[in-house]
């Protein structure tokens, strides 16, 4: 029986079958080059529901690659190996995250019959670091606020009393907020509702009703600041005051506070918009002194 895309071969075992080598012919299909081949691969990824910002993320991290690599069907593991190397990553969550990118990429690749190989397979899977939680501390939350103005004391506000991630506030709209709740669209196109904090609907008058808060400032196809802006200036500001990390520190601070001014694990997990307990867990710092109350408050007789 004849198998397609199967052949079978004898071995001092029988009769074995392993699959046949995909045969492959460069310049073969109208999306070879660089800008198509992305284009392309971009329609693929939104056809299954990817969020615009997570497009835009891996076509931006893929053609930083392919400058490197150059012609993608010619790329070797050992070319990932060394581009996933590069000290330029020094955050090990970026580097997984760029494995990620170029596992999806090359793994499309391959399964639409334009490379013969993939060569993601046997490319080791970076380790996930052990995540932390890093709050900002009242001390530094408060300097960040008080030396902020403008958009980025907007952004910060957003961060410490909402939780929004940083893609998240780029894209934030004024018909998302009223005195009662705040619109988002988060991570995965998942839609929910955050209570707004007073002190956010005091800022929301300052913006306009309708329409994106903070628009593009040169040209742009996106109708709104891309996410790395807000990461950017955030992170020379936090850098300004001698204070570490980006904006992402500020939904830490908002899980964290959640839960010292006695919100329940479970409500903070629906605030901060996470599946799992698990995930808000890692988002929540305990103080040492708050330690120290615990065991003090037990009631055991001795």
């Amino acid at each position: 029986m004849t198998v397609p895309g199967v052949e079978a071969r004898p071995t001092n075992r029988g009769v074995v079958r392993v699959p046949t080598p995909r045969l492959y012919v460069a310049g073969s299909r109208p999306d070879d080059n660089e800008g198509d081949i992305l284009a392309t691969f971009g329609t693929w990824l939104r056809s299954w529901g990817a969020a615009d910002e997570t497009v835009r993320v891996r076509l931006s991290v893929l053609k930083q690659g392919l400058a490197v690599w150059g012609d993608y069907a010619a790329v070797t593991t050992v070319d990932l190996s060394d581009w996933l190397a590069n000290p330029r990553l020094a955050a090990q969550w970026t580097r997984v995250t760029y494995y990620q990118h170029v596992k999806s990429f090359f793994g499309w690749l391959y399964d639409t019959d334009r490379i013969p190989v993939d060569p993601t397979v046997k490319l080791r899977t970076p380790r996930a670091p052990k995540d932390l939680p890093r709050p900002l501390t009242p001390d530094e939350a408060e300097r960040a606020l008080a030396a902020a103005t403008g958009r980025i004391r907007t952004w910060l506000l957003l961060g410490l009393l909402a939780g929004l991630r940083a893609h998240e506030i780029a894209k934030i709209r004024g018909q998302d907020v009223d005195e009662g709740s705040i619109f988002v669209v988060g991570k995965g196109g998942k839609k929910a509702f955050i209570p707004t904090h007073p002190d956010l609907w005091t800022v929301a008058q300052t913006y306009p009703a309708r329409g994106y808060w903070f628009p593009p400032t040169r040209a742009s196809k996106l109708p709104h600041i891309p996410s790395t802006y807000v990461t950017e200036l955030v992170t020379a500001h936090f850098r300004s005051l001698g204070i570490e990390g980006s904006i992402h520190r500020t939904r830490h601070s908002f899980a964290t506070q959640l839960l010292r001014s006695g919100a329940n694990l479970r409500v903070t997990q629906t605030l901060m918009r996470h599946e799992s307990l698990a995930s808000t867990a890692k988002y929540t710092a305990v103080g040492e002194e708050e330690r120290m109350i615990a065991v003090r408050n037990l009631g055991v007789k001795s």
